[in-house]
């Protein structure tokens, strides 16, 4: 693993013996010790993003980039805020080209592929007669969501379910409210 060839090299750096013990200068510019990092902790950690004031209608949709991932919130017609990775299932080009805005339906501009604000897949040019070719089953990548009761938006990026929830990993955090003086408990 990575981090064990780190460790070794650390370890066999010679070092003087009252000197202080610091992480190699390398480890601050290495680039698979960044993507070690990257996976770690931005695809895995419940990240506040922003907050539900900025999706006043269906279709209002915020575009981000985290550590190199590239993603979207957008508020669906149930009025359920949908996240996605930025990446058609066709050729992986992005489907949201503007930081912010409203659509009616998610459109890949490369080949036109066409999903709905759910991220299911809608129309698929050229493969509706293409054998074995499954609609269903080339939805966008969704990003795991969680709205709080106070309307802030949180994502992890780890595909599937989270190794720890939004509950655990910020437990009562919806019970204080940041203010420009500090933390300040709210009483309901």
């Amino acid at each position: 693993m990575l981090w064990d060839y780190f460790t070794r090299q650390a370890s066999s750096t010679p070092a003087k013996k009252d000197a202080a013990r610091n992480l190699p200068a390398s480890w601050y510019r290495a680039e698979g010790l960044y993507e070690l990092e990257r996976r770690a902790i931005f695809s895995r950690d419940w990240m506040l993003l922003t907050h539900m004031l900025r999706f006043a209608k269906t279709g209002d949709f915020q575009e981000f980039n985290i550590a190199g991932y590239s993603f979207f919130l957008i508020k669906d017609r149930k009025s359920k805020i949908n996240g996605f990775h930025n990446v058609c299932r066709h050729r992986a080009f992005p489907v949201v080209q503007a930081k912010s805005g409203t659509a009616s339906i998610l459109s890949c501009k490369y080949h036109g592929w066409s999903y709905g604000l759910d991220g299911k897949l809608a129309k698929a040019p050229r493969f509706d007669s293409v054998e074995g070719f499954d609609k269903s089953k080339q939805s966008l990548l969704p990003v795991n969501v969680h709205v709080d009761k106070h309307g802030f938006i949180w994502a992890n990026l780890q595909a599937g379910e989270p190794d720890i929830s939004w509950e655990k990993s910020n437990e009562g955090v919806d019970e204080e409210m940041v203010s420009a003086r500090g933390l300040v408990c709210l009483d309901s």
